[in-house]
């Protein structure tokens, strides 16, 4: 696993629960929602839960990527759920990120190595991400690791 996160429910700036700090998992289930296809993890994880609760998930709209769908929510009355890491690498003024609450839904992020070319792809990004993780996006020294020095 590479990191932990939560599902988030992601709102135009001027959509009717724009006041709450956080929405649950039963008042996000009534939402016409614009989502990413059922191929994707996100999706079948979102309707497992609404499963859960006895729900099915309101799709008014697919989209086979996440900038697609951040880029054309705030001209909707749609919402969406992402992962919440999501908001710092897709952060939009006209788009609100909102916790998911009763019940929170973690997401357990990491990869998965199914044949042999993926397994190459999949080391080469996770090199990558932990060459920004150690360096920041820049290029340097993270501070933290600056300030305790070299291993």
């Amino acid at each position: 696993m590479l990191y932990e996160d939560e599902l988030t429910l992601v709102i135009p700036a001027e959509h009717p629960l724009r006041e709450f700090k956080k929405v649950s998992m039963s008042q996000a289930a009534e939402l016409p929602m614009l989502l990413l296809g059922e191929e994707f993890q996100i999706r079948q994880i979102w309707q497992a839960q609404l499963t859960s609760l006895g729900r099915r998930p309101q799709v008014q709209a697919e989209l086979n990527n996440m900038a697609g769908i951040l880029d054309s929510l705030p001209h909707t009355r749609l919402a969406t759920v992402l992962p919440g890491r999501s908001q710092k690498t897709h952060g939009n003024h006209e788009l609100l990120w909102k916790p998911l609450s009763e019940p929170r839904v973690p997401l357990k992020v990491g990869l998965v190595c199914r044949d042999v070319q993926r397994q190459q792809a999949s080391l080469a990004l996770l090199q990558t991400l932990l060459e920004e993780v150690i360096n920041g996006p820049d290029g340097r020294l993270n501070s933290a690791q600056a300030l305790d020095g070299p291993s």
